[in-house]
């Protein structure tokens, strides 16, 4: 999967590239409590191969904190509300004008991906790329 992800031409913003030195591979964290649960987190497994197959520096320092509800069944807004503020940085220097593959196995409404991109940010990130495999359709289409 990490390898057709990386094969993937990926939208980055003007004069730059992957391969120019600023940019910085973040898996989508999982919570503690999930973690021991499953005993991995699918989506840092992902971006490891991703980081090492387009040859870019893996930083885990983006955190998920035990907070909210599981975002299963639950609607666009309530899951906006629900990860609000569930992010934290481990060492933001490390993202400071960097820009951030943020790397996820599936993509639903985005809510999720917004509050750390959101936090990636706030921390001084440049800018934040979105790199999932795949994305949750409902029966209408977009699950957001």
């Amino acid at each position: 999967m990490a390898r057709r992800m990386a094969n993937l031409d990926v939208p980055v913003p003007t004069g730059s590239s992957p391969v120019s030195g600023r940019w910085l591979v973040v898996p989508m964290p999982t919570t503690r409590r999930r973690l021991l649960a499953r005993g991995y987190n699918q989506a840092e497994l992902l971006a490891r191969e991703y980081a090492r197959a387009r040859n870019l520096p893996l930083w885990t320092g983006l955190v998920r904190e035990e907070t909210g509800a599981t975002q299963v069944g639950l609607q666009p807004s309530e899951r906006r509300a629900n990860v609000s503020g569930a992010f934290q940085l481990d060492g933001p220097r490390r993202v400071m004008a960097r820009h951030v593959l943020l790397v996820d196995d599936v993509l639903t409404t985005g809510a999720t991906a917004g509050a750390a991109a959101q936090t990636l940010v706030a921390g001084g990130a440049a800018h934040v790329v979105l790199v999932a495999f795949g994305r949750a359709l409902t029966r209408s289409g977009w699950a957001g």
